[in-house]
């Protein structure tokens, strides 16, 4: 009776790991793609006329990866309460980055909502920046937080 509670206790931990580690690699796979995105719009905005339609297409579409993000830490932080309990320091670090691109990316629509592109264009390049900044961070971090 001890070994199957023991066998179904190990599956059960084993398949709650396979779990957050597809959960990690997909967290990373998103930031890579809102990585990318947000360098796309920052080489937009470097034109001498840039192209309004394509920002807005890049910037919507970075939206997307981010809510995925979002998505991608409620679920883990559901199935995987031990990051919560033993206070995981990179688990913090990681949902704060989201928070952060989720942040950048609100600034961002809202100075395109603006209308002016040229007199929001720095704005709207600084922030790319920092989306791809914060992207990378939070590659670096589902990093660490996979074993």
């Amino acid at each position: 009776m001890k070994n199957s509670l023991s066998s179904a206790l190990c599956l059960t931990v084993l398949a709650t790991s396979a779990f957050a580690d597809t959960q990690l690699a997909d967290i990373r796979t998103h930031a890579d793609q809102v990585r990318k995105g947000s360098e796309q719009v920052t080489l937009l905005l470097k034109a001498k006329q840039p192209d309004a339609q394509a920002i807005r297409d890049g910037i919507t579409a970075m939206g997307g990866g981010i809510e995925n993000l979002e998505r991608l830490v409620v679920e883990l932080t559901a199935a995987n309460p031990q990051f919560i309990q033993r206070g995981d320091k990179n688990w913090d670090l990681l949902k704060e980055r989201v928070q952060l691109l989720s942040i950048y990316h609100n600034s961002k629509q809202e100075a395109m909502k603006a209308g002016d592109l040229k007199k929001n264009r720095s704005l709207l390049r600084v922030n790319a920046q920092n989306l791809t900044r914060g992207a990378t961070l939070l590659q670096e971090s589902a990093q660490r937080l996979q074993p």
